[in-house]
This record gives structure tokens, sequence and C-alpha cells, in this order.
């Protein structure tokens, strides 16, 4: 039993483990209706980026929707990488 007796993370450390943990499932859902909704498609067309009205537009979707699942999106990939959101951010520009 002496794996219990030093910890791997400090608090800080595990209270981050553990909202991940506990975001990852709403991490999904956003990503699969980026996907689904066409967002994702569309700023792969766009070359310069788009505001959330034109991804709206686009989609059909209403802008609060648009910059819920973005904001959703960019939060989901700058906590994995940092070069994946410089892609990010060069396909998306809210307005």
């Amino acid at each position: 039993m002496n794996h219990y007796q030093s910890d791997r993370y400090n608090a800080l450390d595990a209270i981050s483990q553990a909202q991940r943990i506990a975001f990852a499932p709403m991490l999904f859902q956003a990503a699969w209706s980026l996907r689904e909704f066409g967002i994702l498609a569309f700023l792969a067309k766009e070359q310069q980026g788009a505001t959330a009205v034109q991804i709206a537009e686009a989609t059909g979707l209403t802008e609060y929707a648009v910059s819920v699942l973005l904001d959703m999106g960019l939060g989901a990939v700058s906590a994995t990488s940092t070069r994946s959101v410089t892609c990010w951010t060069r396909w998306v520009t809210i307005c």
C-alpha cells in the first residue's frame, strides 16, 4: 500500500484533472455538434475565417448557438495543445 503514501498531483493539478473528466462529455457533444451542424466544414472552406453571424447564416443556427459551440470548441482545443489553438484561431474570427 505504499502507492497511497505520496500524491502524484498537487491540489491545483488534481482539481484541473477532475475538471477535465467532468467536462469531457460536454466537450464531446460540442465537437459532435460543430461537425454535424456543418460549422467545421464551413470554416474549412473559409480561408480568412468567418464571423459568428456569417456562420449562423450559413448553418441556419442562431448566432448565440454558434458562439457557444465555438467557445466550447476553442476551450477544448486550448486545453489540449497550443499548436491546435493557432490552427483554430486562423479559421475562426468571432466579432
